[in-house]
């Protein structure tokens, strides 16, 4: 059962401590695989590509992470003018009701064939950020490689098929 910690100072000595074992000792990545207490941050990294994460980041840091990346969204926005913003958000409304539709049919259908849990569809064909669908995915205690492979491939396949779809559409 993957758990938060305590409090963010109990897992940030708990990353020190580990670093700094890391620098001093020397720890293999055969011991940093099995060692049962691993995070998926601080330099914990091996464990992560191995698949070992048995504890979230504490909530703390990603309420942090959060609010930091909408500062920085919300700074690109300074100088917009209502109508500017007004046709935006109806564009981007419609475009998130169209997606949101195509979303819903593929979640219902790799739900109905148990191709994969509920959470699981819901998260990885859900349109948004990758990062976003990460940070959900970690705190809803999804399957990160089916969200992130999900988001990946169709990353992918718009960057292959949009220059395609283009030249034909002019």
């Amino acid at each position: 059962e993957i758990l938060p910690y305590e409090s963010t100072k109990d897992a940030m000595l708990d990353e020190l401590t580990y670093f700094c074992k890391v620098v001093f000792e020397g720890v293999t990545t055969e011991e940093a695989i099995q060692d049962s207490d691993c995070k998926i941050v601080g330099c914990r990294w091996v464990n992560c590509n191995k698949g070992v994460i048995t504890q979230r980041p504490p909530a703390e840091m990603i309420w942090a992470c959060q609010f930091f990346i909408g500062m920085a969204v919300g700074s690109k926005y300074v100088g917009v003018t209502w109508r500017e913003l007004r046709r935006v958000v109806l564009a981007g409304v419609a475009n998130g009701v169209l997606l949101a539709s195509l979303s819903a049919v593929f979640i219902l259908v790799v739900s109905s064939l148990a191709i994969a849990p509920a959470l699981d569809a819901f998260l990885a064909f859900l349109p948004g950020g990758q990062g976003e669908m990460v940070v959900l995915a970690i705190i809803a205690g999804a399957d990160l490689t089916y969200v992130v492979l999900h988001h990946i491939l169709r990353i992918a396949l718009v960057v292959m098929l949009a220059p395609v779809l283009l030249l034909r559409l002019r």
